[in-house]
């Protein structure tokens, strides 16, 4: 039994998480009794789960499996298993958006049943099937008339925040989430915003972001250390969050006209239509070449064209589909939720050159984006190796080592010098290219690859490569 260290700030808050022979479960303390046996006797579990809100739980009877010697145990409960986790920084705008969303209206159900979450950070939402789902059990806590919501802060730095600064700013102000794992300080939000969001998202913005940073700077400041009971009926609670619902479905950001050097890359690529349903067929004969094809990682995945492809192929396949185009990952995000069979496609926000690493307390809390790939029974990297090689200065070799220390099978694609799209790159860099060639490639490759098959694609000059790792 090993504790996750992502969740020990639980610990205090009524139990953590713990893996046991690759099984994931919750523990619940006995200080977190009264709150569970209201969720569950409310209706509010069941009402979530059927919304597909929350992650589902069974209840586990038999203790002494898991070796857990700790008096204050009151219940341990196995959650639905996901196969991928994903951070708020990797995360597009409608992701974002759509999570804000969700946890809202959890937080109206919970009323419902006279209960409120404790707290509403993002990492309690995660995605699965193609859509976010709340993963936090022990988020819940009995509410009390009059009570207000504690959490109301911390929803606005971890989602009003980033997304009015995404939508009003800059795309690429969503890299301050790694830099804040508790949240845009909304003071530091206030500031950066322009003038104008005083008037946007209905007026919610005015409400629930600039005076709430004034209001918090003045109760800071003024703290005494007599801290005053605040009451708020329940109405007023329920105003509240309705218009916290409105303020958020109000911004808007139309990632799909974003300005963005590989949005809509497919459009104006050098292949014709033959040769790029070529690809995808050898793309596919090569997956099922594969002895094993459950974890599949689409690196530069762009808008997520061949992960979709694999996903309607193999089915029971999940897919990580990455790319460092903010534009083009939100446009693979609502491309998933338009058709069901591409709920097996996680897509996250990767720059292959600075992967998210592992950061928190301990630089352990959360895992690195390599972390979480490992084990990958097959990578893609179709149109990638120009990009690594020239556009980024990366060798070859450290390419090769990359790739082998988390997969095992590659499909990646050569694409040559004189390729139309590697001599965009060679014209804005200038400089000598003479080791880019197929050889070398190869070469370097072979250290840690067999090369199972490769196969030309007609019409271009390009190679697909199936590798296994030696």
């Amino acid at each position: 039994m090993q504790q996750l260290n992502s969740s020990f700030r639980d610990t205090v808050c009524g139990g953590y998480v713990f893996c046991h022979q690759d099984i994931i479960y919750r523990c619940i303390n006995k200080s977190y009794k009264a709150n569970y046996e209201h969720f569950i006797a409310s209706g509010l579990y069941d009402k979530l789960v059927a919304e597909n809100y929350i992650v589902s739980h069974c209840e586990i009877n038999e203790l002494t499996i898991f070796g857990l010697k700790d008096n204050d145990v009151y219940k341990v409960i196995k959650p639905t298993q996901l196969p991928y986790i994903s951070y708020p920084y990797e995360w597009s705008f409608n992701q974002l958006k759509d999570a804000a969303l969700l946890t809202l209206k959890i937080l109206l159900e919970s009323l419902k049943c006279d209960m409120i979450l404790k707290d509403a950070t993002a990492f309690n939402i995660q995605f699965y099937k193609g859509r976010p789902i709340f993963i936090d059990t022990l988020s819940f806590e009995k509410y009390n008339e009059g009570s207000v919501w504690q959490a109301y802060s911390q929803f606005c730095r971890h989602f009003l925040a980033p997304l009015a600064l995404i939508a009003y700013c800059d795309y690429r102000m969503y890299n301050l989430s790694i830099n804040f794992l508790d949240g845009i300080p909304l003071d530091y939000a206030s500031k950066l915003l322009p003038l104008k969001t005083i008037f946007k998202a209905g007026g919610g913005l005015l409400m629930h972001l600039h005076l709430n940073s004034k209001i918090h700077q003045k109760a800071v400041k003024e703290d005494s250390g007599n801290h005053k009971q605040l009451h708020l009926k329940k109405q007023s609670l329920l105003n509240l969050i309705e218009n916290l619902i409105n303020t958020v479905s109000n911004i808007h950001y139309n990632t799909s006209k974003g300005q963005s050097n590989w949005n809509g890359y497919y459009s104006f690529t050098n292949y014709d239509k033959e040769a790029f349903h070529t690809k995808e067929n050898l793309l596919l004969e090569f997956i099922n070449k594969c002895d094993s094809k459950y974890k599949v990682v689409d690196l530069g995945a762009n808008n997520g064209h061949f992960s979709r492809i694999v996903s309607h192929q193999y089915l029971e396949s999940i897919i990580i589909s990455s790319d460092m185009d903010y534009h083009a990952v939100d446009e693979n995000y609502k491309l998933i939720q338009s058709d069901e069979k591409y709920k097996n496609i996680y897509p996250v926000i990767t720059d292959l050159t600075n992967p998210a690493a592992s950061i928190g307390w301990a630089n352990t809390e959360r895992d690195s984006f390599i972390e979480r790939i490992k084990n990958s029974d097959i990578t893609l990297a179709l149109a990638l190796i120009h990009h690594l090689t020239i556009t980024n200065n990366v060798p070859f070799y450290k390419i090769a080592e990359f790739f082998v220390s988390f997969t095992k099978y590659l499909i990646i694609e050569w694409v040559p010098q004189d390729d139309s799209q590697t001599m965009k790159i060679i014209d804005e860099k200038l400089g000598d290219y003479s080791y880019y060639n197929i050889d070398n490639f190869e070469k370097a490759f072979l250290k840690y690859f067999s090369i199972i098959e490769k196969a030309d694609i007609i019409h271009t000059r390009r190679t697909l490569y199936l590798m296994k790792r030696k």
